[in-house]
């Protein structure tokens, strides 16, 4: 897997950024360095994050969290927070994404984001952008999975353990009822995303 190897100054701090007052539709993402140098994602969702009248991120998509977009027809946008200068960033970033997500990546479309203190520090260089991201990208894929899978179990009305999610797709094992995705990605979207660290990772 590429590196990024372009060079950063080692002087510019990452960018932590501070909640709004008021939030808007949005979920957004707190990011900060830990003394170690590992990056710490969390994802907050209050009632306020519900308030109508808020944009959506595009019409037909159901945005799952900051970086997951999922649209009626299954395919998926996931955004790629760190700049593509050549070393693979757009694409490494999303497939931790989306192995955590558990969808296959010929129904992923992978995209730039835009900065913006929603994604954390969004930097290239010190072959540092793949080892930082590494974790949290898989977290923020296992929780849109735990989401849809939620949304399933509320959909048929069953424990959310005898749900599990595989190649976008989630199932009631007992009864082998199936829902792909794009089917309940906005009823995802209207649930309180999961806090990053309680996630279960898939590996």
């Amino acid at each position: 897997m590429d590196n990024d190897t372009a060079s950063v100054h080692p002087d510019h701090p990452p960018c932590t950024p501070s909640a709004p007052a008021r939030l808007s539709r949005r979920a957004f993402v707190t990011a900060s360095l830990t003394a170690g140098g590992g990056l710490l994602l969390t994802l907050h969702l209050s009632a306020a994050a519900h308030a109508a009248g808020a944009p959506a991120q595009r019409s037909e998509s159901a945005e799952i969290n900051p970086f997951i977009s999922i649209a009626p027809d299954g395919i998926v946008t996931i955004m790629a927070k760190n700049p593509e200068i050549g070393q693979g960033m757009k694409t490494t970033l999303p497939m931790l994404i989306a192995e955590e997500l558990d969808v296959e990546w010929q129904n992923v479309r992978a995209r730039q984001a835009m900065l913006d203190p929603i994604y954390g520090p969004q930097f290239a260089g010190g072959s540092v952008g793949t080892p930082l991201n590494w974790i949290p990208m898989q977290q923020v894929g296992a929780a849109g999975r735990q989401m849809l899978i939620e949304a399933a179990a509320r959909t048929w009305n069953v424990p959310l353990a005898e749900c599990d999610a595989a190649k976008g797709l989630v199932r009631h094992r007992p009864s082998g009822r199936a829902l792909p995705y794009g089917t309940l990605a906005r009823k995802a979207a209207a649930l309180t995303p999961p806090e990053l660290d309680s996630v279960t990772l898939k590996n």
